[in-house]
C-alpha cells in the first residue's frame, strides 16, 4: 500500500518468502470411535446433544443455542446461537445457516427420548440448558461448549481411549462432511453443512435436492451405526433397559423400549 501511494518507490518485502510450516492438521473420527463414544453415554441429555453434533453437523454455537421450537421432527431450524453461556437470539453465522438441518431417521428417537423427560419443552426453552449463576441464578442459560465437553464427555472418551483432540464439535462437523462424500454428492454435503458459498463445493449446481440430501445423511448415519456390536454383546446389563439403570439410551432405542 505504501508503494501504491507513492510513499516509497520499491517494496522492501518483495523478496520475502514465507517460511516452511507444518501442514494444518484436520483430524476426523472413525466410525469405531463414534460408536464407542455414543454407546458409553448413558445420560439422555448428553446423548441427544452429542448425536446432533455427530450426525447433524450443527456448528458449536448452533448446537448450544437450539430451542425446542428449532426441532421440527425430521429437521432443525437455527433461530439463535450461543457463545460462552450467552444466547444471541436471531443471530446466525450466514443466511444459509437458516436452512433446515436434516435429522437422520435413526437419530430422531434419541431426540424424542430426551424431549420426553426434558423439564421444559416450551417453544422458546433451550434444548440443552444449564443453571445460571450470579446475576442469572435461577434462570436457564446455554451451556458452555468447553465446559460441557471437559466435564461430561471427555472423561467418557478417555475411558474409551479416544483422543481428546477428536472430541470437539468442529471435528464432528468435519467428520460428517468428509464421510458424506462416500454417501452422496458434493452438493449434498454442502446442503447438510449449509455453506454460504457454493464455491467450496463446486460452483456448478443451482439448487439443492432435498431428497438426495436426506438420503445421503441417512446412508452415512446407518453405515456408522451398522458397525455396532449386537446389543446383547455390548454389556452384560444390556438385556432390558427397564431393569438396568446403566443401559444407554441408544441401546433402549435399539431394543424398542424408548
Amino acid at each position: 500500500m505504501a508503494q501504491r501511494l507513492k510513499f516509497i518507490s520499491d517494496n522492501p518485502g518483495e523478496e520475502t518468502r514465507m517460511p516452511a510450516t507444518r501442514p494444518i492438521e484436520r483430524p476426523t473420527m472413525t466410525p469405531e470411535q463414534i460408536n464407542l463414544l455414543i454407546e458409553a453415554i448413558a445420560d439422555p441429555h448428553d446423548l441427544c446433544l452429542m448425536c446432533i453434533g455427530l450426525f447433524c453437523a450443527t456448528r458449536t454455537s448452533e448446537t448450544f443455542g437450539l430451542q425446542w421450537k428449532s426441532y421440527g421432527g425430521d429437521s432443525l431450524m437455527i433461530h439463535s446461537t450461543a457463545y460462552e453461556g450467552e444466547l444471541y437470539r436471531g443471530q446466525v453465522k450466514t443466511g444459509a445457516s437458516r436452512n433446515a438441518v436434516p435429522i437422520p431417521d435413526d437419530i430422531v428417537p434419541i431426540i424424542e427420548a430426551w424431549r420426553q423427560i426434558c423439564p421444559d419443552t416450551s417453544p422458546d426453552a433451550l434444548m440443552f440448558p444449564t443453571h445460571g449463576k450470579g446475576e442469572r441464578a435461577g434462570s436457564k442459560v446455554p451451556r458452555r461448549a468447553k465446559s460441557f465437553l471437559k466435564w461430561r464427555i471427555h472423561p467418557i472418551a478417555k475411558k474409551m481411549k479416544i483422543p481428546r483432540r477428536l472430541v470437539t464439535f468442529q471435528v464432528m462437523r468435519r467428520t460428517l462432511g468428509t464421510d458424506l462424500q462416500q454417501h452422496g454428492t458434493i452438493k449434498d454435503a454442502q446442503g447438510v453443512l449449509r455453506h454460504a458459498s457454493i464455491k467450496t463445493t463446486g460452483d456448478v449446481y443451482v439448487q439443492q435436492i432435498p431428497q438426495s440430501v436426506r438420503a445421503a445423511i441417512n446412508s452415512r448415519t446407518r453405515a456408522i451405526l451398522a458397525q455396532r456390536r449386537p446389543v446383547g454383546e455390548q454389556s452384560e446389563h444390556a438385556t432390558c433397559p427397564k431393569t438396568c439403570p446403566n443401559v444407554s439410551q441408544l441401546e433402549e432405542v435399539a431394543c424398542g423400549t424408548a
